[in-house]
This record gives structure tokens, C-alpha cells and sequence, in this order.
């Protein structure tokens, strides 16, 4: 049987906060002492999880798209009690101490006049709230006499959401207008995990303002793109693609800063590419906004006018990169004007969009299983699935788990199809947001309706990613083989079934890629790509495109290395690393865009 509301068996489902694992989150510090002159604008929108070393200094904060409500621009700076790595600052400490901080790079005040810096902060959004005795505070540098000085603080408030703030605050003290000005941020709470969070939005630092400068004449998109398929997966294998699954239209969400009044914007522009081609393109016309208040989350309907369809039948794997975004007098200067979706095409289905909000998890019960429901769009033989474990207050990596595999009779499990033979390991994936393949022992052909999931073995959460973004896409079933139980939870359990063949290794080597701290910023990126490691373990990188062909080779430097590549197509490209000393060879991906 299936129940639908709370369990009082021993039982028992959970959403846990995640405790990020960023394995590629660079432990380097900018050594740059050059001041940086105003004005200083960063808004978070760009692709990268690691803040703009253009105007900062450190990398602990976390910048995304997805733990916002309600956002004044795509992308904010995340706090929370996780360090560069993702690890917790002290695992074991629960109460209130310095967690994230974010410092600015040396600014030049020298001669400057009406200095203001304002910014955006929300409480908690999508992650855990900060408590009464928890904080968010700033700091100004006097490059004078080497001292940081308190500025503004304010205090948590438990669970009640709260929606963006704004604060703007005069700099008028001589022993900070001088060359050499620092401001930093620090988030004081739980150092045990993602607790305590606070985000942060459009900083923005500039001379000749007044305490009544808070207008952002900016208009941003405030949500990431959403998938171009239609129906409930988020991600379909290759070979049961046609251009009929391709949706006929998005919704998109945009916020419209800027004065009371029109707003001349072009809203619902697009291009799509397939292999770095153009594929469709389509303008919309200039929307005249006078309808709606400053500072309003507005969600308009973008058509693609002129179809997205592939020019033949696909021989293998793809992607078909879409880019949404809007222009006109009002448009603004930031990169929040465009929202780009990478839609992949390989050998799995997905209900999720890649991020893991929560960790989903069963407590209270050996044995406990987890299934989502899947109907495949052809009868195909399942040969793995994808799975995506998430840090959160436990290491799961000793509770083994077995993949099961049950027949959907009318929307509650039936016989068992499969189990695996042997316990299975979790292993936590070695970049942030990605999954694990296990495969199983003997592929299963799938002709009909199925249940997909796992049987853990201790009493302990597997804590599975769980994106809350993709509410309502699947059927979320959790029991003791004999007793079943919808979950109360909406959202998508990060599990990705794939099909046919195991998944391709990137590496191309027989050696492990060797330890060392790299990151790719921006990304996707249009002119400047960035490269930093921490160590010079790669001394080479190749640039292939997506048939695979080298279309640019640099050397790297010791620390950042800077490559052009405003001269490429658009498109997804492969970064191919080398030691050049042993031939051990690392795969990245980067986007390019226009």
C-alpha cells in the first residue's frame, strides 16, 4: 500500500541542509596589491561559484543562482559555516562563531568625494535561517593605521523569510578615503556546516552618490533558464530525441530595476547552437513596462518565434546550447541581461536541474528503500544510474546501499525487477553539483513503467541530492519492501537512470588526475577565460571543440593564466590538462558565449 501524510511507523523521511563538497573550490588567495579604482559593481550574476577576483580578495562565499528568493539580480554570495573547500570551519561546534568572510581588494578613495557603498542581504532564503544571536556584519580598512573598523551589523530572526534588504552607508571618515581602502563582509553563526546563511546582492561602491542613490537602473533576470524540453524530464538519452520534444516557448522571469515609469526593452530575444551553430534566433518587440512598480519580479512569456530544431537526426551525443536575453536604452550594463541553459543530450533521464538545494535522506529504518518512478520513451535495457551524494552533518560514504529496481503497478511498487548482488559504497562526487555512475550487475531490459531506487543498510540517511526547484516531475516512494509511503516532500530526488553503455571516462588515462586545487572562471565565458591552480602540476592546456578537435593550446603560468577567447564560437568546449612531465591528462568544460 501507499500512505500519503505523516508516518508513525519507526520510518521516517528527512531534508537535510547540504554540506557542499567543493572539491574544486581553488585554495589560493589574489596576491595582487594594486589598488582597483571606482566604481566597484558586482552583482553575482556570472556562472562561476567562486567571487570575481577583479573585486575580491578571497574565495570562501559561495555565488549562485539558486538559494535566493526573490533576488534583485541573478546570482548571490552565499554565507554559511563551510570554508573554501566545502568542509566545515569546526564540525564539531555548534554554537555561534566567524564563518564566511568576503573582502574586497585594495581600493583607491584618494581625492574621492560622496562615497557610498550599498548592497543587498536576505536571511536564509532556500537554506537554513540565521538565529537571534546570529549575524551579518562590515568592516572598513584605514589603510592608516592597519585597523578594521566596525561599520553595520544586523542580527537574525529564526525562520521568518524575509525578502531582500537594501543598505546604503556614507564613507566620509579621511582615514578611510585614502589609496588602499578595504571592506569586508563576515557571517557569524554555526561553524558546523551550511547553517546560518546569509545572501548577498548588487555591491556597489562609487563616488558623487547620496544617501538617497538606492535606484538600480539595472533591469536583471532573477531565475536561471529553464529546460527547452517539454514534459517532465529534465535530460533525455540521445537516441529518443526528436524536435517535437523541444518546447515552443519559456517562461522567464526578470526584475525591473531602474526609475518609476517605461522601460524600453527588448525581452524575448534568444539564439540557439548545436555544435557551436546557429540553430534559430528570433527578436521579440520592445516592451514598454509603465505597468509596473520599482524593484518588481516580473515573469514574461519568451516564443521561440523561429523554432529550435536540429538540422538532421543525431548520430551520438549532444548539446544544444539556448541564450535568452533582453536589450534596448533601458537594458543596463551588467551581464544579468542574459541567461544561458546548456541542454545535454547522453545516455540518462533527469527530473532534477543539477542543483541540490536539500539532502533527502530515511532515518529510523535498516533496510529502508528510496524509489522514483520512470517510463522510458522507448523499451531500452537500464545499464546504471547516476546518483549524487551531498555532505550534510553525517559521512554516508560507510552506509552501503544496494540499487532496486521494482515493477509500477498503477503508482505503487510491485515485484522486484533487480537488486544488486553486492552492498555498494556512496562516494561523494569530486566537483561540486555532479554525479557518480553505478552500474549494475546485469543490465535490465525496460519495457514498461518501473520503480528505480536504492536499499540502504543501516538505520542512517544515504542523503541524496534533492533539488527543490523541480517540484511535482516524479512519483517519490520510500518503504520497507512491504510497506510503502509517498514522500510530503516537492521536489526531484537527484537520481539520473542511464542506459545502453556506461558512461565514457573523461580522463582518457589510466593515471588519477593528479590532486591539485584548479578553477575555471568565468564560465561561461565571452572574452577572457581564467585559469588558476594552486599548484603548477599542469603545465599545458588544449582547447577542444565539441567534435573534438584542438582549437587553441596555451601553457599555463604558476598561479592564473589568463587565455582570449572572444575569437571562438559559442558553444561547449573541453579543457584538456597536461603534465607534461607524465602525460596525465584532466578534462574540464567551459561555455563560450557571445
Amino acid at each position: 500500500m501507499v500512505q500519503i501524510g505523516p508516518i508513525y511507523a519507526q520510518i521516517k523521511e528527512v531534508l537535510n541542509v547540504p554540506q557542499r563538497m567543493l572539491l574544486e573550490k581553488p585554495a589560493f588567495k589574489t596576491t595582487q596589491l594594486d589598488t582597483i579604482e571606482l566604481p566597484i559593481i558586482d552583482d553575482f550574476s556570472y556562472a562561476s561559484i567562486f567571487p570575481e577576483p577583479t573585486f575580491w580578495a578571497d574565495q570562501y562565499v559561495l555565488v549562485n543562482n539558486a538559494k535566493g528568493i526573490g533576488m534583485i539580480t541573478i546570482g548571490v554570495a552565499t554565507f554559511d559555516g563551510l570554508d573554501e573547500k566545502g568542509k566545515p570551519y569546526h564540525p564539531t561546534r555548534i554554537t555561534t562563531d566567524t564563518c564566511d568572510i568576503l573582502t574586497s581588494r585594495y581600493i583607491n578613495l584618494q581625492n574621492r568625494s560622496d562615497v557610498f557603498l550599498s548592497f543587498y542581504y536576505q536571511p536564509g532564503g532556500l537554506g537554513e535561517a540565521p538565529e537571534t544571536n546570529d549575524s551579518l556584519s562590515l568592516y572598513f580598512w584605514s589603510p592608516s593605521d592597519s585597523s578594521w573598523y566596525w561599520a553595520w551589523s544586523v542580527t537574525g530572526s529564526g525562520n521568518v523569510l524575509q525578502p531582500f534588504r537594501q543598505v546604503i552607508l556614507p564613507i566620509d571618515n579621511p582615514k578611510f578615503l585614502q589609496k588602499g581602502f578595504r571592506f569586508r563582509f563576515i557571517s557569524y553563526g554555526a561553524p558546523s556546516g551550511a547553517f546560518d546563511e546569509w545572501h548577498l546582492d548588487y555591491v556597489r561602491l562609487d563616488a558623487n552618490r547620496n544617501i538617497n542613490d538606492t535606484l538600480i537602473a539595472d533591469p536583471s533576470f532573477t531565475r536561471a533558464h529553464p529546460s527547452i524540453l517539454s514534459g517532465n524530464f529534465s535530460a533525455i538519452p540521445w537516441w529518443v530525441f526528436n524536435n517535437n520534444q523541444l518546447r515552443s516557448d519559456v517562461t522567464h522571469n526578470y526584475r525591473k530595476n531602474g526609475p518609476p515609469g517605461t522601460q524600453n526593452l527588448v525581452l524575448a530575444q534568444y539564439r540557439a547552437f548545436y555544435n557551436n551553430i546557429l540553430i534559430a534566433a528570433g527578436n521579440g518587440n520592445p516592451t514598454l513596462d509603465d505597468t509596473h512598480p520599482y524593484n518588481t519580479e516580473i515573469e514574461f512569456l519568451q516564443p521561440f518565434v523561429n523554432p529550435i530544431t536540429l538540422p538532421g537526426t543525431p548520430a551520438g551525443e549532444f548539446s544544444i546550447l539556448v541564450e535568452s536575453f533582453f536589450a534596448g536604452a533601458n537594458a543596463g550594463i551588467l551581464r544579468n541581461d542574459t541567461v544561458r541553459h546548456l541542454q545535454e543530450f547522453r545516455n540518462y533521464y533527469a527530473y532534477d536541474d543539477g542543483s541540490a538545494e536539500r539532502a533527502f535522506g530515511i532515518v529510523d529504518q535498516a533496510g529502508a528503500i528510496t524509489l522514483i518512478n520512470l517510463t522510458p520513451l522507448a523499451p531500452d535495457t537500464l545499464a546504471g544510474i547516476y546518483l549524487n551524494f551531498v555532505y550534510a552533518g553525517i559521512d554516508a560514504t560507510e552506509n552501503d546501499f544496494k540499487i532496486v529496481v521494482y515493477q509500477n503497478n498503477q503508482g505503487v511498487p510491485g515485484a522486484k525487477l533487480y537488486e544488486s548482488p553486492d552492498w555498494l559504497k556512496p562516494v561523494y562526487p569530486p566537483l561540486y553539483q555532479t554525479f557518480v555512475p553505478y552500474s549494475l550487475s546485469n543490465p535490465l531490459f525496460i519495457n514498461t513503467p518501473v520503480f528505480i531506487g536504492v536499499k540502504q543498510r543501516t538505520i542512517h540517511p544515504l542523503n541524496l541530492g534533492f533539488d527543490v526547484h523541480s517540484p511535482q516531475r516524479h512519483l517519490l516512494i520510500f518503504g520497507d519492501g512491504a510497506n510503502w509511503y509517498q514522500s510530503i516532500f516537492q521536489g526531484s530526488l537527484m537520481l539520473r537512470p542511464y542506459f545502453r553503455y556506461q558512461p565514457l571516462n573523461l580522463s582518457v588515462s589510466e593515471n588519477k588526475p593528479k590532486a591539485t586545487e584548479l578553477s575555471i572562471y568565468p564560465n561561461p565565458a565571452s572574452d577572457r577565460l581564467f585559469i588558476a591552480q594552486n599548484e603548477p602540476i599542469y603545465q599545458r592546456v588544449d582547447i577542444c571543440n565539441a567534435t573534438g578537435l584542438v582549437v587553441k593550446s596555451t601553457l599555463l603560468s604558476e598561479n592564473i593564466t589568463e587565455i582570449p577567447v572572444s575569437d571562438l564560437p559559442a558553444g561547449l568546449y573541453l579543457l584538456r590538462f597536461t603534465d607534461t612531465q607524465d602525460n596525465t591528462l584532466l578534462i574540464k568544460k567551459f561555455i563560450k558565449a557571445h
